[in-house]
């Protein structure tokens, strides 16, 4: 079959030949379409989520801190698996059901949603690193947390963040294209990950190390105990969101390896499950904000009854101010009577 010939109901299954680890058997329509129904449900929530992760931020001046950077920052690459790696793993499981396309078209969707999802996931993971930096130098390094942790050095830091993990997905669509060798860049790329798992453990021990120093200390200030506690739970927030996104890897890293060694895991789109798996963090991200945040949760209440508390606002505004001139009328009555009653004895002698 030709890459332009379209995708007909006479073949019962179908790879792209640029990611063989992934074969759609049409003979097993129920599970394509329950795929496509989980990816639905995923990138909506997502969005949903994450939007209001963001909208929340802008709208509260509780939540403006220095750390809001790396928090908008993951919150924007969450949203980007929601809004456009869901619709395209939706688009390409119905294109295949359907027949509609050609499997050139398949494969070009195919490597854009590995570009997209690649790129957010590992965006994800730096910032969960950065996260993990941040927390760092709060706990162990408070006194000069104001100088170390800046505005514009995170700024810098997520945005290398971006780079970090964009470039791999650039790197491999053009060695593909030229089909030249990709295990140099393949061998960096495992590298740079090892290294930034290695400096989140090094953070989260030292972040450990300093927590139990809290707790045995005695604060003589009531400030210094609620500082204390706040970071902790801070913490101990960013430390769930790394397990998160470790949880969401390790079945796509077991996934690949299955699928590399029996052609059993690939017919049944092992990898395909994996990767559906992976779209759930981009829920639990802002969900943990919520759980583990009142403010949040405040703020996106606040930001959901909106529109419902404007028309009763404007009947009790009315009501206060029938109150208070109700409360003149009254006070101006009991003056007039006041004076009245002054003048009449004056009168009679």
């Amino acid at each position: 079959m030709s890459e332009d010939s379209p995708v007909n109901s006479s073949r019962s299954k179908f790879f792209c030949p640029g990611a063989p680890m992934i074969i759609w058997d049409l003979e097993r329509k129920v599970f394509i379409q329950l795929g496509i129904a989980l990816s639905a449900l995923i990138g909506s929530f997502a969005v949903f989520l994450n939007i209001l992760v963001i909208l929340a931020i802008k709208k509260t001046r509780e939540l403006q801190t220095k750390s809001i950077i790396l928090i908008t920052s993951l919150a924007v690459a969450d949203l980007l698996v929601g809004a456009v790696s869901a619709p395209f793993n939706i688009t390409l499981d119905a294109s295949i059901l359907r027949g509609t396309v050609s499997v050139g078209m398949i494969c070009v969707m195919t490597k854009l949603t590995k570009l997209v999802s690649g790129t957010a996931y590992r965006a994800s993971y730096y910032h969960v690193v950065l996260f993990s930096w941040e927390r760092y130098v709060a706990i162990v390094k408070p006194m000069k947390y104001k100088a170390i942790v800046t505005e514009k050095r995170l700024t810098r830091l997520a945005i290398i963040a971006w780079m970090t993990a964009l470039t791999p997905s650039v790197l491999f669509g053009a060695l593909e294209a030229t089909a030249v060798s990709k295990m140099v860049p393949r061998v960096i790329f495992v590298i740079v990950q090892l290294l930034a798992f290695a400096l989140m453990v090094y953070f989260y021990s030292m972040v450990y190390i300093g927590i139990r120093k809290w707790n045995r200390s005695q604060f003589s200030h009531v400030n210094a105990l609620i500082k204390a506690r706040m970071e902790s739970k801070t913490a101990l927030t960013v430390f769930l969101l790394t397990i998160a996104i470790l949880i969401a890897i390790v079945p796509l890293g077991v996934a690949h390896v299955l699928a590399q060694r029996s052609l059993f895991f690939r017919e049944i789109s092992v990898l395909r499950w994996a990767e559906t798996f992976l779209l759930s963090n981009s829920i639990v991200n802002p969900a943990l904000y919520f759980y583990r945040n009142r403010k949040y949760r405040k703020a996106a209440l606040k930001l959901l009854s909106k529109p419902r508390e404007i028309q009763p606002a404007v009947h009790v505004g009315l009501r206060k101010g029938r109150q208070r001139y109700s409360s003149a009328f009254v006070n101006v009555k009991e003056l007039v009577y006041i004076e009245r009653g002054q003048r009449l004895p004056r009168s009679q002698s």
